[in-house]
């Protein structure tokens, strides 16, 4: 089964609750136009961050993945396309050694 964490479903149930609320309490107040889609939006919200989407978990996944990628260190060497590698010098090394 495993399509949702239980982090997820803390998120969604919160929404969905929220909006339920949203909406019960603003319909004893008479009030509509924007407010109830004020009173929807934290669903809607809850529902989009757990949608499943392809080579990620959901979308909460792929935001955190966004996140981490922009704000983490990266030291990435550049070695050139002209590079020779210690393994490639090892080989070449080891080929004149055994001849």
């Amino acid at each position: 089964m495993n399509i949702f964490r239980p982090i997820d479903l803390g998120i969604l149930l919160t929404g969905v609750i929220t909006t339920f609320l949203l909406l019960f309490i603003l319909s004893s107040f008479h009030v509509d136009g924007w407010w109830n889609i004020l009173a929807v939006l934290p669903g809607a919200v809850a529902v989009v961050l757990v949608i499943p989407i392809p080579n990620y978990h959901n979308v909460l996944v792929c935001i955190g993945e966004i996140i981490n990628f922009y704000s983490n260190n990266r030291n990435y060497k550049w070695r050139g396309w002209c590079a020779v590698y210690e393994s490639e010098r090892e080989k070449a090394i080891t080929k004149q050694t055994t001849r």
